[in-house]
């Protein structure tokens, strides 16, 4: 599993998830993105998971959801879409309880009016 970079802006990073689903490799992507929006001073990303291949065991949505919030807290805003048929919104209930803004969406168009871009 690898991202892409797709688009850049002020204050967003827009990043493409792409290949075999791997709960270390999703973990090493998590903290790539931090760092970037700390170097970077962005508050904001956007990730798209639908070209990723396999389904998020719900233990790692777990993992997810509160190294999301360890790492960016409250400073970072993060939406992801994900596979109509694979979103459950569990890692931003997770998330959420620990004080992230985190947003899971099945749809472009409401995870970017959610980031306020």
């Amino acid at each position: 599993m690898e991202y892409k970079l797709i688009k850049t802006g002020k204050d967003l990073l827009y990043f493409e998830v792409i290949g075999n689903y791997s709960q270390q490799e999703g973990e090493r992507i998590i903290k790539e993105l931090h760092n970037r929006c700390v170097k970077g001073k962005i508050s904001k990303i956007l990730v798209d998971i639908t070209k990723k291949d396999g389904n998020i065991p719900v233990l790692d949505r777990f993992f997810f959801g509160t190294l999301i919030a360890k790492l960016f807290s409250y400073k970072i805003k993060m939406a992801v879409i994900g596979k109509k048929d694979q979103v459950t919104r569990f890692s931003e209930v997770v998330a959420s309880n620990r004080g992230a803004r985190l947003g899971i969406f099945r749809e472009k168009k409401e995870a970017i009016k959610w980031l306020k871009v």
